[in-house]
Formats: C-alpha cells, structure tokens, sequence
C-alpha cells in the first residue's frame, strides 16, 4: 500500500511539472517596431510555489517592461494552472534577450526547474 501511496505521489508531481511548461516558444525571436508591445505568457500554477520571472537584466533601451500579471484558468478544476503574461515594449533600435526562470522564490537552493530565453530585435 505506502508503494502505491508513494508512487501515486511522484506520479502526481510529475504531473504538475510537466504541465507548468510555458506556452510560448523558448529561444524564441520577435521582431517589433519601436512603440509596439510584446506580451510573453508562460504556463504557471503558482499552487505549486513555483512561478516566472525575469532573470537577470536586458538592455532597457531596446525594451522597457511594462508589468505581468497572473492570469486565471479558464476552469474551477481546484489546483488547475494559468498563465503569467510578462508585457515589455519596444523602446529604441538594437538587440536584446530576455531570460526568463521558473522556480520557488522561497528555496534558491533548489534552483530553475525551468529556463527560456527570447530574443527581441527593434527597429525603427
């Protein structure tokens, strides 16, 4: 019975990791005009502790961040995954990457279960 208990758990966990994968493309490149918006949404169930952001810094005059926010499922399915939609805008002409992380912001020790970088090209 505990091997069926313990196996049904790592099931489970597997389950919830694999479903957290995000939605948009990883090592994706988008390529905007200065003024336009680029919203990245990734796959995120915050019930897992786990959720996204931006690793380290870009080049703030390629882009300028705008904000996220968590967007609800589209179900009451209890422990059911949204989206985090990371807006940025186009702020002058060049080349920049974003690298974004998924892990639990309470244990670093445990690191990114999760890594994607997109690049953002501008033009004028």
């Amino acid at each position: 019975m505990k091997r069926i208990l313990a196996a049904s758990f790592l099931l489970f966990v597997i389950f919830l990791l694999v479903g957290c994968n995000g939605s948009g493309p990883s090592d994706a490149t988008y390529r905007l005009i200065v003024g336009e918006e680029l919203t990245i949404k990734l796959d995120s169930n915050p019930t897992t502790g786990y959720s996204w952001h931006i690793d380290g810094d870009f080049n703030k005059r390629v882009v300028s961040y705008e904000g996220s926010e968590y967007l609800e499922p589209d179900t009451s399915r209890l422990g059911a995954g949204g989206q985090e939609a990371f807006k940025f805008r186009a702020a002058g002409k060049g080349k920049t990457n974003i690298k974004m992380k998924y892990f639990r912001t309470w244990d670093p020790k445990s690191g990114p279960v999760e890594r994607k970088v997109y690049t953002v090209i501008v033009t004028e």
